[in-house]
């Protein structure tokens, strides 16, 4: 059975403010609750959405397919910045109760870090998503994929700190070794994951088996002593599985590690097409340095342009492939110098206190639960301690 998360998963969340950014507006969201509805073929979750920004309050129901598309507008809108991931989709036993209650508390945690993200959380995709119509999806089927030059100038003007930074070979050796380091953290949170949820179930069959053991006590207290006064203590069933804590910042750990690991290796890939920009745009100098040498192409023999529109037009060609080549060259700049400045040190510096935040959470419950068993096991022997005549 897949356990249910913790009370201490954040529900709330508040934007914060990004490098020399002039304000900072408190939002705050929440995936309030879920429920499920009849589909054309089957059942389905909605999971139902509230908050307040400064815009006023506003409330939506969302599937799962509706927040994939929601990052894949992120990730086309923003390649190579920190986009959140999702929970994975399951498609067996994906109605399963437990499933859906982990997920809404997965999804809350994505839109939560969205909040954390200003040029996100301001982000078109975004606001159709909280404030739109019914069906996202078609809502959001006019949003086209922008070309690098448009890229250029968002990225400038929403990361103005970072807007001349310059890259060089240790910068990008740094963020490679940092990538390593990310591989096997992610290796080690996963496997302590799979440590925390053993640790879930042995609990609830410690708790079973504790409450069995206290109510076996009180029965053959009868044939040996005579009760004083019968004494039902409870409390067993309502402690809370501290190992809950540890599992839901596993389970978080492990998106946060996921994103970050997501942003290097779209900077990488960018960094591919650069090479393939480099290519074509030689391929088009080549062309028209041939043209203009009189070397022309049998299509441009048959072609019924005249040679000053050919030259004209591979001219424009040449341009173009220019333009974008170093609109990408300015983003991959600025993406990186995100990377340096703002997310790795963000990363460490938030999943410390996070992990910080975490223990205290787990050690005050165990400090608790321990208190509570003396509690229990001192009020079970008062209860059959012999009358004294």
């Amino acid at each position: 059975m897949e356990e249910e998360y913790s009370s201490t998963t954040e529900t709330t969340h508040h934007i914060s403010k990004e490098p020399l950014e002039k304000s900072e507006e408190i939002v705050t969201v929440t995936v309030d609750s879920y429920k499920l509805e009849d589909g054309r073929m089957k059942k389905h979750a909605v999971y139902k959405i509230f908050g307040q920004d400064s815009s006023g309050t506003f409330e939506c129901n969302r599937r799962y397919k509706e927040f994939k598309m929601l990052r894949s507008y992120f990730a086309m809108m923003w390649p190579g910045c920190y986009i959140p991931k999702l929970p994975k989709k399951k498609v067996v036993g994906n109605l399963d109760t437990d499933l859906i209650h982990k997920r809404k508390k997965l999804l809350d945690y994505f839109v939560g870090r969205v909040v954390s993200y200003g040029f996100l959380y301001k982000s078109e995709p975004f606001q159709l998503f909280i404030r739109g119509p019914a069906d996202y999806i078609k809502g959001t089927i006019n949003l086209k994929s922008p070309s690098f030059v448009e890229l250029q100038e968002k990225y400038k003007e929403t990361f103005p700190e970072v807007s001349d930074f310059e890259t060089n070979q240790k910068i990008d050796d740094d963020i490679a070794s940092f990538y390593t380091t990310l591989e096997d953290c992610l290796r080690r949170v996963k496997g302590f994951k799979k440590v925390c949820k053993k640790s879930v179930l042995s609990f609830y069959r410690y708790e079973d088996s504790l409450t069995r053991l206290s109510e076996g006590v009180c029965q053959i207290t009868h044939y040996f002593f005579p009760i004083k006064e019968k004494n039902n203590v409870d409390f067993i069933k309502k402690v809370t599985n501290a190992y809950k804590i540890l599992l839901d910042w596993a389970r978080r750990e492990i998106l946060e590690i996921e994103s970050l690991m997501d942003a290097i290796e779209k900077k990488l890939y960018l960094e591919q097409i650069l090479g393939k920009y480099q290519a074509r745009l030689g391929e088009h100098q080549k062309g028209l340095e041939n043209f203009q040498s009189g070397k022309k192409s049998l299509m441009q023999r048959l072609s019924k342009k005249t040679d000053e529109q050919k030259l004209k037009h591979l001219e424009g060609h040449v341009a173009d492939s220019e333009k974008e080549l170093l609109a990408l060259q300015v983003v991959i700049r600025i993406a990186t110098g995100r990377l340096i400045h703002y997310q790795i040190p963000r990363f460490k510096e938030k999943e410390t206190e996070k992990l910080e935040s975490t223990i205290r959470s787990y050690s005050g419950l165990v400090v608790e639960e321990f208190n509570d068993f003396i509690t229990h096991f001192t009020n079970l022997q008062e209860t059959i301690t012999p009358t004294v005549i």
